[in-house]
């Protein structure tokens, strides 16, 4: 198995990639770990005061929000509709997140 991990944020790495996986023959699965915005933003919030990180100002998170939904969610929706997106909820404790990926992967 190989993970590649942020792959794909944009459609036509998306298609690319479908494409190199039906030639090669080889099946693959997404991972699509969905969180309510307003989640996103609460934890950019904390790991901007934990971390005093300057790339999670306000600004920066308006860009990323605007970056996902012009270009990610396409990309995300592209895999739907290919049937191999395996979607996991992100708004719960990374353990659980972590045990609901395993069980979807049948690990």
């Amino acid at each position: 198995a190989v993970v590649f991990e942020g792959a794909c944020r944009k459609l036509k790495e998306a298609e690319a990639f479908a494409e190199t996986a039906a030639w090669l023959e080889r099946p693959y699965r997404a991972i699509y770990l969905s969180i309510p915005d307003a989640e996103v933003e609460k934890r950019l919030a904390v790991r901007k005061g934990v971390e005093g990180r300057q790339d999670d100002a306000s600004d920066a998170v308006e860009h990323r929000m605007r970056e996902y939904e012009e270009n990610t969610a396409k990309a995300v929706e592209y895999f739907k509709s290919q049937g191999v997106v395996i979607e996991i909820r992100a708004d719960q404790p990374i353990e659980a997140v972590h045990a609901d990926i395993i069980k979807a992967l049948g690990l």
